[in-house]
């Protein structure tokens, strides 16, 4: 009977345990929740905003799974190994002191029955250990410690869950394209992505053929939604950098630049608020001359 008094306190103190990592579980699958989803879409809508370089692409792609994998591990995988008592889970005594603050008038009762379990008596001494444990553990065999963790208590950590998961599926139902586009750029962070222009350069590229030592007047058109109050034209130098000028302004729509006493081909490109246009080559030909004459 004392055994099997001391038995069941035992086996009180081990549900307990378990009821301990439980309630870590739950709070671990708020706490993945709302770190994913929070740091995704962090990511994510930096990513949609400023296109980011390839090698900060990368960065915060690789951050995010090692993130990822870190909160899944520590915040759920650890505690379910617990829970089926694999790895090293608190004792017996550590669980009499957290169930001793819930239930303040069994605590010393619940640690003086470990202690005087594991305790080096004589044998006289023995059968009086005992009596002691048996009637320590009938006294707390009432007491339901498993009512010292409320797992209701957790419901205060959906406020860091909740509200990143509410934003994403409204993004994903609502604006996919925000979360599609920055997540393939931000996988496929290799390549290069232009952020795409509130407006466009329109210049006829077929007509960019000119002949030596003659102008070659280039007219620009804006068309667009943002019309930039100012537009630069930049053009490529012989060391491979670029020199910058300002086109004439017709209207706030239409622009032109002469391009004087042309020599050689030329590449230039057009920047006009914080955008810029591809490169484009106006083609120069040799002009025709008249090398030998004979009558």
């Amino acid at each position: 009977m004392q055994q099997n008094n001391y038995t069941l306190l035992i086996e009180k103190l081990d549900q307990f345990i378990r009821k301990f990592y439980f309630n870590k579980l739950i709070r671990g699958v708020l706490y993945t929740t709302a770190l994913i989803f929070a740091f995704f879409l962090l990511i994510a809508l930096a990513e949609y905003q400023f296109y980011f370089s390839p090698a900060l692409r990368k960065t915060l792609f690789f951050s995010f799974i090692a993130a990822s994998i870190f909160a899944f591990a520590y915040f759920i995988i650890f505690p379910l190994l617990k829970i089926q008592k694999l790895g090293k889970v608190i004792s017996h005594q550590q669980a009499a002191e957290i169930i001793g603050r819930h239930f303040s008038n069994v605590k010393d009762k619940l640690i003086n029955i470990l202690q005087l379990k594991t305790s080096a008596v004589s044998l006289e001494q023995a059968a009086l250990i005992e009596a002691s444990i048996n009637q320590k553990s009938l006294e707390l065999k009432p007491v339901p410690f498993t009512n010292a963790i409320d797992l209701n208590e957790n419901s205060q950590y959906l406020k860091y869950a909740i509200p990143p998961f509410l934003i994403f599926v409204a993004l994903l139902f609502f604006k996919p394209n925000i979360i599609k586009d920055s997540t393939n750029r931000l996988i496929q962070n290799d390549i290069v992505f232009e952020k795409p222009m509130p407006f466009s350069f329109q210049i006829s590229e077929d007509s960019l053929e000119a002949l030596q030592f003659e102008d070659f007047r280039l007219n620009i058109k804006i068309v667009g939604e943002e019309i930039p109050s100012e537009i630069f034209l930049y053009r490529k130098t012989e060391n491979n950098g670029f020199t910058k000028t300002a086109p004439q302004k017709l209207n706030n729509t239409n622009y032109y630049y002469i391009f004087s006493n042309l020599q050689s081909d030329i590449i230039f490109y057009l920047e006009g608020g914080g955008f810029r246009s591809k490169e484009f080559k106006l083609s120069v030909s040799q002009k025709p001359m008249i090398t030998n004459f004979s009558i």
